[in-house]
């Protein structure tokens, strides 16, 4: 939709909502830019100090999967005040500060109000090197491509893709959530899916990844190195594929 707005031009902002990456970024100086997002949601677990922390891990990821790091949150609550009890937000706000906690981000404040769905989330602020933004939009042909976390958390493996075991298991028993419909009736014109891949896998291929994995495109000589010290830090990451000469935006899953 802001395709159809006329955007005034800035030269100060690197990033803007063009390529739609995670965060837009504002330079101030030569060393230093802005980072900034946010993002909310409803709650996808039942447990409220879980639903905090990763609604939380989620607005911060944006920055970190920028290239910078994030400083400052400020919370966004929406809460039926009236038909549930207010401890019910301070387990989310609680949860939600132990990862701000964890990653050294300064509370500065937020903003309430009286909604009968509960969501929570954060409008996050970071720095960043001009020089070091890391962008959705450089993926060159021969590139291969880590993704950092199993796939399946909007769920809940193939011999390429990481996949949640639990994942699969609810996904054979039916249990796929909208989001996963949605993505498939607005991508699968850019998808080509080859006839061996299982009805299963291709539904989790579709999963609305809330806080999921980062998926990035390096040089394939590097590929290898990266994915070697993701593991060294415990994090399952794995080469899943390339980057092919083509129609851009075309994936093809073999």
């Amino acid at each position: 939709m802001l395709r159809e707005l006329l955007l005034p031009k800035n030269p100060r902002v690197l990033v803007g909502p063009e390529t739609s990456d995670d965060a837009g970024v504002y330079q101030l100086d030569e060393e230093t830019a802005l980072v900034q997002t946010v993002d909310f949601f409803t709650p996808i677990v039942d447990d409220p100090f879980t639903f905090g922390q990763i609604a939380v891990v989620n607005a911060l990821s944006d920055v970190y999967a920028m290239g910078g790091t994030p400083l400052t949150g400020m919370n966004l609550v929406a809460f039926p005040i009236k038909s549930l009890s207010s401890s019910i937000l301070k387990e989310i706000l609680r949860g939600g500060l132990s990862k701000m906690n964890e990653a050294g981000v300064a509370l500065v404040g937020g903003h309430t109000v009286d909604d009968p769905e509960i969501k929570y989330g954060l409008a996050v602020t970071g720095i960043v090197n001009p020089k070091k933004i890391i962008t959705n939009a450089g993926a060159k042909p021969g590139d291969r491509l880590i993704l950092t976390k199993p796939l399946g958390t909007g769920v809940i493996e193939s011999k390429r893709i990481p996949i949640f075991s639990e994942a699969l298991d609810y996904a054979r028993s039916g249990f796929v959530p909208g989001g996963a419909y949605s993505n498939r009736d607005f991508f699968s014109c850019r998808v080509d899916v080859h006839p061996d891949v299982s009805p299963t896998l291709i539904d989790l291929l579709y999963d609305p990844q809330t806080s999921g994995g980062l998926l990035i495109s390096l040089p394939a000589e590097k590929a290898s190195t990266l994915a070697e010290r993701l593991q060294g830090e415990k994090i399952d990451a794995r080469i899943i594929g390339e980057v092919t000469q083509g129609p851009p935006g075309k994936i093809r899953i073999l």
